[in-house]
């Protein structure tokens, strides 16, 4: 069965998603805690037929990422990635995570993995919802635990669709930058969801690692913000009305959790007499020490559905 969409309605700032489609849910609820060395644990996995071209949006639905059992050893900060893969004829295909660490303060994290597959070729493509958790004072019976039902949903959008990314930004103390900038072309009289998940590594320069601060505490160490922006323009590039603003997401981030990954999502609608549009993530270090702005790795990327 292959899901299909003919035009892509968005209502406020909700992208609305298809059915699951031949899909099938682990009975795992806890992810073991090794030295970084153990398996992806499957968590959830749909298989799409897709025709060549075909562009598949995929995004997680709620679950929370919570401290376990510490096992016979102690409290500790653990390293949790959720992310997910794509494979056709055994060849992967896409590949988009969340990671933060757990940590005995912040013993609950909440991943939002979001995505887009562009079918090169005809064919059937399963993707599957993985979570590993890792630290290096690990301990035999540590275990993360899975809340809430792990999946994702799926839909086919509008061939125009696309994803990009950037490169590292370090963003210092007071300072605000903009990421992930492009222009959308042809995109008049038409609905846009913009969607940016942004990853931040705390304490780091651009090329410098390991951090730059060296006690792990869960003291807030840096708030940031982020939104998005939408600014039609006219055939000479210029503004054409008003920009799309979308809300502040405000997060504290202490030197333990080190790794934060902050969703943004905004909806817009392009007048006619608009041809094109940029979209922009501003960041904003609002206090506390310097951190990375990533624009790869496969945690941070934008994505125009239209």
């Amino acid at each position: 069965m292959k899901l299909r969409l003919a035009a892509l309605l968005l209502a406020a700032s909700v992208l609305p998603f298809a059915a699951p489609v031949a899909a099938s849910a682990s009975s795992s609820s806890v992810l073991p805690v090794t030295d970084g060395s153990g398996p992806q644990v499957d968590l959830y996995t749909q298989t799409v037929d897709l025709a060549a071209g075909d562009r598949l949006y995929i995004a997680s639905t709620p679950i929370a990422m919570a401290n376990g059992s510490w096992g016979s050893g102690s409290p500790t900060n653990v390293g949790v990635t959720t992310r997910i893969i794509c494979t056709t004829g055994g060849v992967q295909v896409m590949n988009v995570h969340h990671g933060e660490n757990n940590t005995p303060t912040y013993a609950k994290t909440y991943p939002v993995v979001r995505g887009m597959l562009v079918a090169e070729e005809a064919g059937s493509y399963a993707c599957t919802l993985q979570g590993r958790a890792y630290s290096t004072a690990w301990a035999p019976g540590m275990g993360i635990r899975v809340l809430g039902s792990p999946g994702f949903t799926t839909q086919v959008v509008d061939g125009a669709s696309r994803a990009w990314t950037d490169a590292d930004t370090a963003v210092l103390p007071g300072e605000s930058v903009a990421k992930m900038v492009t222009t959308l072309t042809g995109v008049s009289g038409q609905n846009v969801t913009a969607i940016a998940d942004a990853q931040f590594t705390i304490c780091k320069t651009v090329g410098n690692y390991p951090p730059l601060c060296l006690d792990e505490n869960d003291a807030v160490s840096m708030t940031i913000k982020t939104r998005l922006e939408l600014q039609p323009l006219d055939a000479g590039g210029g503004a054409c009305g008003a920009k799309y603003v979308g809300p502040y997401v405000q997060v504290d981030i202490s030197v333990a959790v080190h790794h934060k990954t902050v969703a943004n999502q905004l909806a817009a609608y392009v007048s006619s007499g608009c041809p094109n549009a940029q979209v922009s993530l501003v960041v904003t270090n609002v206090a506390g020490n310097i951190a990375v702005s990533h624009g790869g790795y496969n945690y941070a990327h934008a994505m125009a559905i239209l």
